[in-house]
């Protein structure tokens, strides 16, 4: 197995874990923050909803073997995630900063087998 091969799993595997605490929180207690604007309700439910499908959408292009579009839009995925999370809680949570790294990793490492 090459190492990209490694690191897009681990992507996945991140992403199905972003995917499901998404639903579950807005199953379970729809509140949730953008940019320090408190949601709750129907628009947290949205919002959270929203959030999952993008996660469900960047999953999709990972298994049909899309890995550079997948790979660069869940660096952009991450990186709005870490910084809509410090803007609210100003405090960075150590799961997003792996996801973050894990996804560089990854497209460092799928640009070199290229």
């Amino acid at each position: 197995m090459k190492m990209y091969q490694l690191f897009i799993r681990l992507l996945m595997i991140i992403l199905v874990f972003y995917i499901i605490a998404n639903i579950f929180i807005a199953v379970i207690n729809p509140e949730t923050f953008l940019f320090s604007k408190k949601l709750s309700g129907e628009k947290a439910i949205l919002y959270l909803l929203l959030n999952a499908l993008i996660g469900i959408i960047l999953l999709a292009l990972l298994l049909t073997k899309n890995y550079q579009n997948g790979i660069f839009l869940s660096i952009l995925y991450f990186g709005y995630n870490i910084i809509e999370k410090y803007i609210a809680y100003q405090t960075l949570s150590p799961f997003a900063i792996l996801s973050l790294i894990v996804s560089v990793l990854a497209l460092i490492y799928f640009k070199l087998e290229m």
